[in-house]
């Protein structure tokens, strides 16, 4: 506006920048000293939802849940190791600085981390990607290790969720369930799979079964129930 010393202006928003970059760069110092999968078990601090455990119980089931996708979908060996390890380091990053100060750099800073720990590239980009599609218009995995990481994600998500009792309703969908169901479903139809997933939506309710969740919940002696709840 007229007036204003846009020069003064100029120097302030410069500082501020400054600032956050120096932070930035401080946080990522501090976060590569150490492996990246050395963040891994401290996930067990991190809880994913409450009467559904930690991050660390979490990344157990899409470890198995995408061995189980892998093999029904009869990928080659070497890729499902690829993507069992992108699984077991996929949230690491939520217990770095740099994600704690700037939380929609997940998945990015991941890929960043594995990479410069000396990961697989096919690892470190399926980190990245098992977040995608963010949104109905948004990109979707193009890797086969992204696609299927992304997919055990949402469908553990989906069922850990209705699981434990929250359902969306009408507008009301605070915790994503229906933005899972649709990116599940885009990128199965983008990859082309054929993927049994009540098959799946089973493995899944075992696996919360077997390795923390429904502790407390009905479905744990009736996971019928909540099959018929997802499908």
């Amino acid at each position: 506006g007229k007036g204003r010393d846009i020069g003064k202006m100029k120097k302030v928003y410069a500082n501020i920048l400054e600032a956050r970059l120096k932070d930035s760069l401080f946080f990522y110092n501090e976060d590569t000293k150490k492996p990246f999968s050395d963040l891994t078990p401290k996930l067990k601090d991190l809880i994913f939802q409450k009467d559904l455990g930690n991050m660390f119980e979490k990344i157990q089931r899409l470890e198995e849940l995408s061995l189980f996708i892998s093999e029904k979908l009869n990928i080659e060996t070497a890729k499902r190791e690829d993507i069992r390890k992108a699984a077991y380091l996929c949230k690491s990053d939520l217990v770095t600085q740099m994600v704690g100060e700037f939380p929609s750099l997940q998945g990015a800073m991941g890929m960043e981390y594995a990479l410069k720990s000396g990961e697989k590239k096919s690892v470190a980009i399926a980190i990245k990607e098992h977040y995608l599609p963010k949104g109905l218009d948004d990109s979707l995995p193009e890797t086969i290790e992204g696609a299927i990481l992304a997919i055990s994600d949402r469908i553990d998500n989906i069922v850990g969720l209705l699981g434990s009792g929250i359902e969306p309703k009408g507008s009301f969908d605070p915790f994503g369930i229906r933005r899972n169901s649709q990116g599940l479903i885009q990128i199965i139809k983008h990859k082309g799979f054929r993927i049994d997933l009540t098959g799946l939506i089973d493995k899944t309710i075992e696996l919360y079964n077997s390795r923390g969740g429904f502790k407390t919940l009905p479905y744990k002696s009736a996971p019928e129930e909540l099959r018929k709840r997802v499908i």
